[in-house]
């Protein structure tokens, strides 16, 4: 038999404690079917409202054309990106 390094056995257990606390997080939100949906909504809509309040800080507070044209670059640019993967 093979014998493991360190970094592997430590993935092997870290592989384990995540497994088993994945089965009992797994069996608490069957419990509650809504908790997880609006766990997901309150992260998503506090991401939002976080770089809302980024942005009211940058320069582009006052410059509402170029905050426009700056998100549509960075939209442009990762779905380029996106195609060549």
């Amino acid at each position: 038999m093979k014998k493991q390094s360190f970094t592997q056995r430590e993935e092997q257990f870290i592989k384990t404690v995540v497994q088993s606390q994945q089965a009992k997080i797994q069996q608490r939100l069957e419990h509650i079917p809504l908790l997880a949906p609006l766990l997901g909504a309150f992260g998503l809509v506090s991401l939002f409202y976080g770089l809302e309040k980024l942005l009211d800080r940058s320069t582009f507070a006052e410059r509402p054309v170029e905050m426009i044209v700056f998100g549509i670059l960075v939209l442009l640019l990762t779905g380029a990106y996106y195609k060549k993967l």
